[in-house]
């Protein structure tokens, strides 16, 4: 079974909701659109999380779902993103 974490980080000077699933060596990361969270992946996420050799990082937007939602600009950065998977 794949572990599942649940986080909050604060990252590029905001809260950013995030999780990883899974602990494998193959790295999926999973960016949606502007204004939508990170559930419009569920779908893909339940088919992957049944393969141990992926891990996967979803988040949620600024201003969306678990996210802070600060005045904007709404930009953020995906190396500091990606410093989570590797």
């Amino acid at each position: 079974m794949p572990i599942f974490k649940e986080v909050s980080s604060r990252l590029h000077s905001a809260d950013l909701y995030y999780h990883i699933i899974g602990n494998g060596d193959v790295k999926l990361f999973f960016v949606q659109g502007l204004a939508m969270s990170m559930h419009v992946w569920d779908y893909q996420i339940a088919h992957f999380r049944q393969f141990p050799q992926f891990q996967i990082l979803l988040f949620d937007n600024r201003g969306v779902g678990g996210s802070a939602k600060p005045w904007g600009p709404y930009t953020y950065v995906v190396s500091k993103l990606l410093q989570l998977l590797f």
